[in-house]
């Protein structure tokens, strides 16, 4: 929460932030999150976890492990640490 309350105070539009919601956010989290959002800033890119670790296994054939491993790359989609990566489809 710390990152995103101060990324509200400064303002500040570059770097952006990115989020993975998993089912186990702490509400805390999420209200900072919606703040930067209500005031404007663009951020967080929020992102479904458990649906793009799923996607990951399902339709592009990584291991759990691998899935786990995805980043958030930008405003493209995310990918896994691995050599190999995915696109979504």
């Amino acid at each position: 929460t710390a990152f995103m309350q101060a990324a509200r105070l400064v303002r500040t539009s570059n770097p952006t932030f990115a989020f993975r919601w998993h089912p186990k956010v702490n509400d805390e989290v999420m209200r900072e999150c919606f703040e930067c959002i209500r005031h404007g800033l663009g951020y967080p890119s929020m992102r479904n976890d458990p649906i793009l670790v799923a996607n990951a296994m399902n339709c592009h054939g990584h291991s759990i492990e691998e899935a786990r491993t995805w980043v958030h790359q930008a405003c493209r989609s995310p990918c896994p640490t691995t050599k190999h990566g995915f696109q979504p489809i």
